[in-house]
């Protein structure tokens, strides 16, 4: 390209699907929900907020799930070849009885995630019709971003359980506890992966400190993050008592809006420590918090 050359197509990265949610929605989007930045990790439940937030990114979000779900069938090929490399035997075939997914990638995230495949899509009447582009700049029009700033029509409280029902798929009560891995995708490829001689996984990038157990002895770890996090209140998130959480959700859409999240933020720095002795044996392995005065 330097040189003003044709760059043959054989050459073009194609970024990982993770890359192209926050490249080409998240980034966009984040000027006017600035807090989106700080919920972590940016996975499959990022996709119902994302929707609740901007009912018009649809399409652009049918593209991402379309490429993640083609990057995990290819980690499932890749990981039976491992498997078979390191002769662990019929545990080979454990994780290849998946089902053939839906035609639509992201109606597949969305029932996985909140339950329904047509989440936070308005007008089904023009839905009946066929009207998609229609839908598309209604839904864009309708962003909650236009209902936060006073445009509030009678679809207001909907829209609050819609964003209610994303935000609970997205963090849970337990998001945080570090002896639960909340997030399958995660906790099941660590099984999968200690196998043969490999007793320990360790996972990063998520954000969330983790230390599980694993079955055969091992542990999963997640190396956490340096940087800060939003944890969003019980109060919205408590799925198990009996009262209307839409008064501390719209506290928490005020405090959104006035980009004010001091009173979510929290910040825990983590590491993981191995210790071996002299054979190169695994003498201890533990999720430590940097507090600087380790030496």
């Amino acid at each position: 390209m330097s040189r003003g050359s044709a760059v043959r197509d054989e050459f073009l990265f194609d970024p990982p699907a993770g890359s192209k949610l926050v490249a080409e929605v998240i980034n966009e989007i984040k000027q006017t929900y600035s807090f989106i930045d700080l919920l972590k990790p940016e996975a499959e439940a990022a996709f119902p907020v994302i929707l609740a937030l901007e009912p018009g990114r649809r399409s652009q979000l049918l593209g991402v799930a379309s490429k993640l779900r083609e990057g995990k069938e290819r980690r499932q090929e890749q990981l039976r070849r491992y498997k078979s490399n390191i002769s662990v035997g019929d545990a080979a075939t454990a994780s290849t009885g998946e089902a053939i997914p839906p035609p639509n990638a992201l109606e597949e995230i969305l029932v996985r995630t909140v339950g329904r495949a047509d989440f936070a899509m308005p007008a089904k009447e023009l839905m009946a019709a066929g009207a998609a582009a229609e839908i598309s700049l209604l839904d864009k029009v309708r962003s909650f971003a236009s209902l936060l700033f006073g445009d509030r029509d009678e679809t207001w409280e909907r829209r609050l359980y819609d964003l209610l029902d994303a935000l609970r798929a997205f963090q849970r009560t337990n998001s945080f506890d570090r002896s639960v891995e909340t997030e399958a995708a995660y906790i099941d490829e660590a099984r999968d992966l200690a196998y043969g001689p490999i007793r320990h996984v360790v996972f990063g990038h998520t954000h969330l400190a983790k230390e599980v157990p694993l079955p055969r002895g091992g542990y999963y770890f997640n190396s956490g993050t340096w940087a800060d996090l939003l944890e969003l209140p019980r109060e919205v998130l408590d799925r198990t008592r009996e009262y209307s959480p839409l008064a501390a959700l719209e506290e928490l859409v005020r405090d959104l809006v006035a980009n004010d999240f001091s009173r979510y933020i929290v910040f825990h720095p983590t590491y993981i420590r191995f210790e071996q002795d002299e054979a190169g044996h695994s003498v201890s392995q533990k999720l430590c918090d940097y507090s600087g005065a380790q030496s």
